[in-house]
Parts: structure tokens; sequence; C-alpha cells
């Protein structure tokens, strides 16, 4: 019963295949992957622009995000613009610069879910998007037990 769940949590299968998909693009920019997850967690999130926000939503480390958020703004996809209320808050945005990478970042997730999704019914898919929610959200308290 649990065998294709496995496949899934292991999640050895879907990192290969990720990573092999993902080599085009990042090779193209001069990315790490990390640093196109970054920029994909940005473009998807406009309110969480924080560094915090993305240790928060993505598991990164802080050391890592900072390591990608300046590595980021040396390349130009990225500057970092102070809080108008808290000057310690840093909100990062992105440049135009990043507008083609990120292009051909999204065309590579749809390609991911397209090839992912190949032959599941739309409704199957819309289940699957509701349980994976749900899903995240106990994972994500459960991890949060842990911070506490």
């Amino acid at each position: 019963m649990f065998a294709n769940l496995e496949v899934l949590i292991n999640g050895q299968h879907l990192k290969k295949f990720y990573d092999e998909e993902s080599e085009t693009v990042v090779k193209k920019y001069g990315l790490h992957r990390i640093e196109s997850e970054v920029l994909f967690f940005l473009s998807n999130n406009k309110t969480k622009d924080r560094a915090k926000d993305i240790v928060e939503n993505t598991y990164f480390s802080k050391a890592h995000v900072s390591n990608v958020i300046e590595r980021l703004v040396t390349m130009g996809y990225l500057v970092c613009v102070p809080d108008l209320k808290d000057k310690r808050c840093i909100h990062l945005k992105l440049t135009e610069k990043a507008d083609e990478t990120l292009r051909d970042i999204h065309v590579f997730y749809q390609k991911m879910f397209n090839i992912l999704m190949s032959g599941i019914p739309e409704e199957d898919i819309i289940v699957f998007n509701r349980v994976a929610g749900k899903m995240a959200l106990n994972i994500n308290r459960e991890l949060s037990k842990d911070i506490k």
C-alpha cells in the first residue's frame, strides 16, 4: 500500500529527475540549483521577500540563503531594499536581469509538472494538489514543533 508513497517520501527518483532536468537552465545562466530555487521562490511569493521568509519556507539554512542572496545580488538578479519602517528589515527585489532567467526557470518547472502529471486526469490532479497541501501542512506543523 505504501510502496508508491515511499518512492515520493524517499525522493531519490524525483531528486535525480529534477537534477537532470534542471541542468540545462542552471548551466545556461551559470547558477547553482539553490540560486534558481531562490529566484523561483521569490518570483512566486511576492509578499515573502526577506531572507527569513526563504529560510522558513524552503528549509535552506540561514548561512546558505545568505550566501545565495549575496551571489544573486553580485550577479545582478536581486537588489536589497531596506524597509521604510524598520531599517533592520531588508526586502529582496528581483531585477529586470532576472526576467529572462525566470522565464526559463518557469518553463522548466512547467515541463517538470507536465511530465509528472502526464496521463493523470485533471480531477485526480486536483485531488492530489489538495492532499499534497494537507500533507505539507502536517509536515510543517511537525517541523515547527522541533523549533519551539
